[in-house]
């Protein structure tokens, strides 16, 4: 028997929930304050998009991976529907590009889609050409991923690998600035950090890596669709995202944003058919000379058109709707926990909803205790990280801060 798409879609899941409708709102620099939300951020209707809601659990752990909502389920089951009648059928691909794009405030020709933020880091890492006596600059609050890349590079290649230490939770302009000088080719830091959600200033940080004759890349994964991100603003030079987390879908596709005056100042480091632009006669080729020139495999179908709705899901919010939720409510955890006695790993009056503090006791009790309340948040290496997201209400906040209480 046939089975219609209507019939595949219903029989997979039985969803299909219209996204919120709501008016975007574009914040036009990268600063740390927050745009004001409209009326039109409904956030009863933006629940009933989340099966996660209608659990016994109250997630709060989405800078570790994000619930997803029922128009990028839908949007996963059509794609799977499609391979099923029509495998020859394009992906979405440009309907990424063109969406991240907006969301960042660049153009589509500057973004390539590749498979994860550390490949985006290894590609820049090899395309730079790095050689003995170069020295690549990190902020110590980075993902691990930098730390192991450039620790083996400083084997092989001989460059000089830096760490530039936090403060309290933050490392600012001036706590980079001794660790830069003529040699440096890189200063690489997480836009956001996973660690305590540190928000890393990346206009001063890219007029420092600027200054020097260095560029700037930002792992953007615990930032894009949190926090408004605009590149143009902001003056960085490379950036990427995953888009399992605050981009509310899968693994897979991390869509890569270029500088366009720096597409071919990186040196390709592998080579296949993804980059072809023109076939031309004898097996030769044209490749792209946009950010398409990077995307050597082949795409992640799936994953790419779950993205795709995604990124529509967010643009009909507002990125501004939801960053002012998301500042609203990590600034309520900061100050609640403070009153509470817990020393905060995250710096005070930092504007993002990922927090993160310090324990006492072992994690293994921390753990414990909120399984015991079904509250979902990280605990590890001596810190508790809480991350609300669009879809948590001020009783998932209120849950956190009874629980966390027990702590004290």
């Amino acid at each position: 028997m046939s089975l219609s798409r209507r019939s595949f879609i219903s029989a997979a899941a039985g969803i299909a929930s219209a996204a919120a409708q709501a008016m975007t709102v574009r914040r036009t620099d990268f600063t740390a304050a927050a745009a004001p939300a409209t009326s039109s951020f409904d956030q009863a209707a933006i629940r009933d998009d989340f099966p996660i809601v209608k659990t016994d659990q109250v997630f709060l752990n989405t800078a570790y991976s994000a619930p997803i909502p029922q128009q990028v389920i839908s949007a996963g089951i059509e794609a799977l529907h499609r391979k099923a009648v029509d495998p020859l059928a394009d992906p979405a691909s440009d309907a990424v590009r063109a969406g991240f794009a907006k969301l960042i405030n660049a153009s589509p020709d500057e973004i390539g889609l590749l498979h994860s933020t550390g490949e985006a880091e290894n590609v820049i890492a090899r395309g730079l050409d790095l050689k003995a006596g170069d020295n690549v600059v990190i902020s110590s609050l980075h993902y691990d991923n930098e730390f192991i890349l450039y620790r083996v590079l400083e084997k092989e290649l001989g460059i000089d690998f830096r760490i530039a230490p936090h403060r309290g939770g933050a490392v600012e302009a001036k706590d980079v600035e001794p660790f830069v000088d003529r040699r440096t080719r890189l200063i690489s830091v997480a836009l956001v950090s996973h660690q305590n959600g540190y928000v890393h200033d990346l206009k001063s940080l890219g007029d420092l890596a600027h200054s020097y004759g260095a560029y700037l890349y930002a792992d953007a994964i615990q930032a894009i669709g949190s926090v408004i991100v605009d590149v143009r603003a902001s003056g960085v030079d490379f950036l990427c995202s995953g888009a399992y987390k605050w981009l509310l879908s899968l693994n897979g596709v991390a869509p890569f944003y270029v500088k366009r005056a720096l597409f071919e100042r990186l040196r390709l480091d592998r080579y296949g058919e993804g980059q072809i632009a023109e076939r031309l006669p004898d097996w030769h080729y044209k490749l792209y000379t946009n950010a398409r020139r990077f995307e050597s495999a082949t795409a992640s179908n799936g994953p790419t058109a779950e993205l795709a709705a995604s990124l529509k899901y967010i643009e009909q919010i507002g990125i501004a709707n939801i960053d002012a939720h998301g500042v609203r409510q990590g600034l309520k955890l900061q100050q609640e926990l403070a009153r509470m006695g817990h020393r905060l790993f995250t710096p005070m009056g930092n504007r993002c909803p990922i927090v993160a503090f310090y324990i006492n006791q072992p994690v293994s009790q921390a753990r414990a205790l909120f399984s015991e309340h079904k509250i979902n948040v990280t605990a590890r290496n001596g810190t508790v990280r809480v991350s609300p997201a669009l879809f948590n209400n001020d009783a998932d906040i209120e849950s956190f801060l009874e629980a966390a209480r027990k702590l004290s």
